[in-house]
C-alpha cells in the first residue's frame, strides 16, 4: 500500500490525514506500507507525530512502515526532535 503525504503535514491537516491513513491501513491488512514524504514542503510537530503514529499502528498490525524520498523539511523536522525517520523503502537512497 502506498501513501502520499502531500505538501503539508501540519496541525491544520493532521486530523484528516490521520483518518485517511488509518482507514487505508484497515482496508489493506497485511500489505507493506510505503509512505512517500518527498513532496512535503511544510511539516510541524503534529506532522512528525502523525508519521510516528502511523508507524505504531502499522507495527501493532505486524506491518512495517517504509518512508521514501523524505524532503529536506521532513528530515530537518525529525532531526529537530532528535528522532529517526522510519526506515527508507528498499532501494531509496533518500
Amino acid at each position: 500500500m502506498a501513501l502520499d503525504a502531500g505538501p503539508e503535514l501540519t496541525v491544520v491537516h493532521a486530523a484528516a490525514r490521520r483518518e485517511t491513513w488509518l482507514a487505508a491501513l484497515v482496508a489493506t491488512p497485511g500489505e507493506p506500507i510505503a509512505l512517500d514524504l518527498g513532496g512535503v514542503q511544510e511539516i510541524d510537530s503534529a506532522g512528525v507525530q502523525l508519521v510516528l503514529a502511523l508507524q505504531r499502528h502499522a507495527a501493532a498490525g505486524g506491518r512495517a512502515l517504509a518512508c521514501s524520498a523524505a524532503s529536506a523539511e521532513v528530515r530537518a523536522a525529525f532531526e529537530t526532535f532528535g528522532l529517526a525517520l522510519p526506515a527508507p523503502a528498499a532501494g531509496d537512497a533518500r
